[in-house]
């Protein structure tokens, strides 16, 4: 890489209005809330798109893998904007360790649950894009496969 590096969107972007014609990256939301200008890149399928909430849950609407390594850069969406990503939550797979409680075991996966179910009414106002089908779809299947002692967490039909 070559260049100057920010810390975080609010450095990124001190940077990159202080000095004119740079460029650099920033979190949707960040550019929108503070009205940052934004181009239209070119994608794999050669469309240039702007970033939007749409363009970003676009990008994400692609075929992922059972273990979930994938990167949205470059999409295969030919709508999807092409530096879009998603955000990752790592936990271990058997929630008794440490000391850790039943209790807050369940308490973490049922969280997990509804943030790729019902919190997703708040992705828009807060300018995330919504997770596609597949990635819920995904996402169930690794919340439904998280331990306590060896039994899962959450009940048969959630």
């Amino acid at each position: 890489p070559v260049g100057l590096g920010g810390k975080g969107n609010a450095g990124v972007a001190g940077l990159i209005t202080q000095i004119p014609g740079s460029i650099g990256y920033v979190e949707l939301a960040y550019a929108e809330q503070n009205h940052l200008p934004v181009s239209a890149i070119k994608n794999q399928a050669g469309n240039f798109i702007r970033p939007t909430l749409e363009s970003v849950s676009l990008a994400a609407n692609i075929p992922l893998p059972p273990d979930t390594r994938v990167s949205l850069t470059n999409t295969k969406a030919s709508k999807g904007y092409p530096i879009s990503g998603f955000t990752w939550i790592i936990l271990y797979k058997e929630q008794h360790y440490s000391g850790r409680s039943k209790t807050r075991a369940k308490a973490l996966v049922d969280l997990l649950w509804w943030c790729i179910h019902q919190a997703q009414r708040y992705n828009e106002g807060l300018l995330y894009g919504k997770l596609p089908p597949a990635a819920v779809k995904i996402g169930e299947r690794i919340l439904k496969s998280i331990t306590y002692n060896g039994k899962p967490l959450l009940k048969q039909g959630y």
